[in-house]
């Protein structure tokens, strides 16, 4: 049989789609174990030599979309690892922030600096200050809330030294728009002072931060922000759902890809089903990977493909090349 001629019949045998996204590859990953481990165990009446192409060729294709999805899992896991370090706040904080980035041109990050990161801040801290009453808000949505918000970061203002910095650069414009005789009679204004003056919304902070901190000493205080106010929140919720738990479990399955062997194609699959039970198995797994992968996850499908719906197929697949099955 020529390479044409074989590449052919391999893609009839396959029934694959040209996909490259993680589900692709799962499911190309289950289906060649299948047949490979029918071509290899099931009486056939195949040609010698033909039964060599057809098993070099789905050895081939498995190790290639092994390698592509252990890849895929292992960057989702490290990224949620690294967002949900729940010994270290700061960690936590700061990949929080740097995830919120990871698609930004430079341009979009400058513009997008005070609506984005404030917003999402605030959002999630609504979410968790109590889930029930304050979800789904929109960021700025309630003077009241806004409010409560801004009282707790003057409540933890020790927590924030980037806003000393913000109160002094206020200051300073102030004196020079209201000049005095005396240097001594110039006003110093704190945190405090200006909220009481000038800022009654988030959206309000959002733009006087914007204009007074330069972008490290922003990116400094949102990420104080998520480690302070919102980390305490995120994590008392999250506990209560088992997040401990479900951690240790990520962790594992990061691990075991480390090592995992796409030669080993038993090995393999069941690491694959592993790692696809360990995204099912929290909402937060699956929240991340859906962010990640820009993907939405068909828990059906890939239901289907674990509990063997598709092996009818693929029998009828092999019994087209005079495999028994």
């Amino acid at each position: 049989m020529n390479w044409f001629k074989l590449f052919k019949f391999s893609q009839n045998i396959l029934n694959l789609n040209s996909g490259d996204s993680i589900q692709d590859n799962i499911y190309r990953i289950y289906e060649i174990e299948y047949k490979l481990f029918a071509l290899k165990n099931k009486p056939n009446k195949i040609h010698p030599s033909r039964f060599n192409n057809i098993k070099n060729y789905l050895e081939s294709k498995f190790k290639e979309s092994a390698t592509i999805a252990k890849e895929q899992f292992i960057n989702l896991f490290k990224g949620w690892l690294g967002s949900h370090a729940l010994l270290d706040p700061k960690q936590w904080a700061y990949m929080r922030i740097k995830g919120d980035i990871r698609d930004l041109s430079i341009t979009e990050f400058e513009q997008s600096y005070e609506d984005k990161y404030l917003g999402i801040i605030y959002n999630e801290y609504l979410r968790y200050k109590d889930n029930s009453q304050y979800s789904n808000r929109n960021s700025y949505s309630n003077r009241n809330l806004d409010k409560i918000f801004i009282k707790e970061i003057i409540t933890n203002i020790e927590k924030f030294p980037q806003l000393n910095i913000f109160a002094k650069r206020y200051s300073r414009d102030y004196n020079i728009s209201n000049p005095t005789e005396d240097e001594k009679d110039e006003t110093n204004f704190s945190f405090e002072d200006i909220v009481d003056m000038r800022i009654t919304t988030v959206e309000e902070l959002g733009e006087l931060l914007d204009y007074y901190l330069d972008g490290d000493e922003e990116f400094d205080f949102y990420v104080a922000l998520n480690q302070y106010l919102v980390f305490p929140l995120w994590f008392a919720y999250w506990k209560a759902q088992g997040i401990e738990k479900v951690r240790d479990g990520v962790q594992n399955m990061y691990n075991k890809l480390l090592s995992m062997d796409v030669n080993n194609y038993g090995q393999t699959t069941q690491i694959i089903n592993n790692a696809i039970q360990t995204v099912h198995m929290s909402g937060s797994v699956i929240e991340y990977f859906m962010e990640y992968t820009g993907e939405n996850v068909d828990k059906e499908e890939l239901d289907l493909l674990t509990e063997g719906f598709y092996v009818t197929q693929w029998d009828e697949d092999l019994k087209k090349i005079g495999v028994e099955v």
